[in-house]
């Protein structure tokens, strides 16, 4: 019976040395940094384009009320003070919030501003 010597030491073994493990998991760590960075960023924009959405939605209802005023007998037209005074021109007459908690305010002539300036940079 002849004995075979084999000419690596590489296909000797069975399994993984510890070295070889050790850079897969760095390998690994590295990659799922990059995607959870990446995943925080997307987040943050989606929740600023919620906002802008909601911004504009709220700019429509005070258009809305602004032209409801003109059409009523007596009053002088002026734009809501309040987002409480915008509901029933919205979707189920709710006002909508911003999704990371910050106040909307109500500025001249119906426009209307999220309290949080960073979801403005994303646009």
């Amino acid at each position: 019976m002849k004995i075979r010597k084999r000419s690596s030491k590489i296909c000797d073994d069975l399994g993984f040395t510890l070295v070889e493990l050790v850079i897969l998991i760095a390998i690994i760590g590295i990659i799922s940094a990059v995607a959870v960075a990446k995943y925080i960023d997307l987040s943050d924009r989606s929740k600023a384009a919620v906002c802008m959405t909601n911004q504009y939605a709220l700019e429509s209802a005070q258009n809305i009320y602004f032209a409801d005023q003109l059409t009523q007998d007596g009053n002088t037209p002026h734009y809501a003070a309040h987002l409480d005074d915008l509901a029933p021109y919205l979707a189920n007459n709710l006002v909508p919030t911003c999704p990371m908690g910050f106040q909307y305010e109500v500025l001249s002539e119906g426009k209307i501003r999220c309290q949080n300036p960073d979801h403005e940079r994303y646009f």
